[in-house]
């Protein structure tokens, strides 16, 4: 599945051409995939207790557009709005921007209980378009582990559907640490995911091997910043 992913998710070569040339691989892509008749980023995915319509993700300011505004870092109705609106036009899962996870929760960026409330909102909100999940991104501060902890149990309580860790400078023993972390707060039919930021090539690989191994359910890598790819950590 990856390296075909790796083939078409230019669209120089499209699934449609690839039924052409290799009528057989797209068969077996589609069968692994469940597609059912669908294109391949329309097909369900399910892991655990989340269940997607489709394979269609969205990072919250990821589409150039910053993230919408806060009131002193508690997500408001512009959150509503925008979270709201992509769910609405058929996203399957919608990240949130990165949380900051900091030992000082007086500073307005970082998780505290008022954002948590405040995500409450914007959780429901998502849930109430029907099929449309929603999953937490938090920054991985190596430096505060028990506000990473609090932050974890506060992103499970505001009810998100699966939770992104996101490791800058992302070295592999960061990246099980942080999941052996999550896992204390976080439930375990609920999908935790890796975004690793920052590494080299080996580095990435050595951290995709941990987060397979601390059971991630996907590994996100950032490449670069316009050519992030999902990938599944069983692959």
């Amino acid at each position: 599945q990856f390296t075909y992913s790796l083939m078409t998710r230019s669209l120089r070569v499209s699934h449609a051409s690839m039924r052409k040339r290799d009528p057989a691989l797209c068969a077996t892509i589609e069968a692994e995939l469940g597609c059912d008749g669908v294109r391949p980023a329309l097909a369900g995915y399910a892991h655990g207790a989340l269940r997607l319509t489709s394979r269609l993700c969205v990072e919250v300011g990821a589409d150039g557009a910053p993230p919408p505004q806060t009131d002193g870092g508690v997500p408001g109705d512009r959150h509503l709005i925008r979270f709201g609106g992509l769910a609405e036009r058929g996203a399957a899962l919608i990240i949130s921007e990165p949380l900051d996870v900091g030992a000082d929760l007086a500073l307005a960026g970082n998780f505290n209980d008022d954002q948590m409330v405040g995500w409450h909102r914007v959780v429901d909100a998502v849930h109430g378009y029907g099929a449309a999940r929603i999953a937490a991104q938090l920054r991985v501060d190596p430096a505060a582990p028990a506000a990473f902890l609090e932050a974890v149990w506060r992103a499970e309580h505001a009810g998100f559907d699966a939770l992104v860790l996101a490791v800058e400078d992302a070295t592999s023993e960061r990246v099980a640490a942080a999941l052996r972390g999550a896992r204390r707060h976080w439930p375990e039919a609920r999908p935790l995911v890796v975004r690793i930021l920052g590494a080299d090539d080996a580095t990435a690989l050595a951290c995709a091997h941990a987060a397979g191994q601390g059971g991630a359910a996907a590994i996100w890598v950032g490449a670069a910043a316009d050519r992030d790819a999902l990938l599944r950590a069983d692959e």
